[in-house]
């Protein structure tokens, strides 16, 4: 048994992060009405996102180092509008046919890590709610 709930963080880190970010992609696709995002392009995309996140924190760990919350924001921003830009630039399809090129594949990146970060706040605020209890 304690096996297998040592599994369920390494199994939480390659299914569901990268399935829930490959949903917001492929929501921000529909809303700037790009075409040729797949579920799997979404799924490998958060998959590389969380492997990159892993060494990113791997190697701060190691330096004995964290950057503080918003600084820590910003670039991971920056990090998803540099990896995202070079994956799907020329993965996906615009409204015309077309490859999505940097900017296309920016706005996506970017409406995808907005959604995702405002979700992560409400879902925070609540369980802050929740805990506190309001009597």
């Amino acid at each position: 048994m304690n096996s297998i709930q040592s599994l369920i963080p390494i199994l939480t880190l390659v299914t569901l992060i990268p399935a829930t970010y490959g949903a917001y992609i492929k929501m921000s696709a529909r809303l700037l009405r790009q075409e040729g995002i797949t579920w799997k392009q979404g799924f490998v995309f958060g998959l590389t996102i969380v492997i990159y996140s892993f060494l990113g924190s791997s190697i701060s760990l190691r330096l004995g180092y964290s950057l503080p919350i918003i600084p820590g924001i910003v670039l991971g921003f920056l990090a998803n509008m540099l990896i995202g830009g070079w994956f799907f630039s020329k993965r996906g399809t615009n409204a015309g046919g077309g490859p999505l090129g940097w900017g296309g594949a920016v706005k996506l990146t970017g409406l995808a890590f907005v959604m995702l970060v405002l979700t992560g706040a409400v879902l925070i605020g609540v369980l802050k709610m929740l805990t506190t209890g309001t009597t």
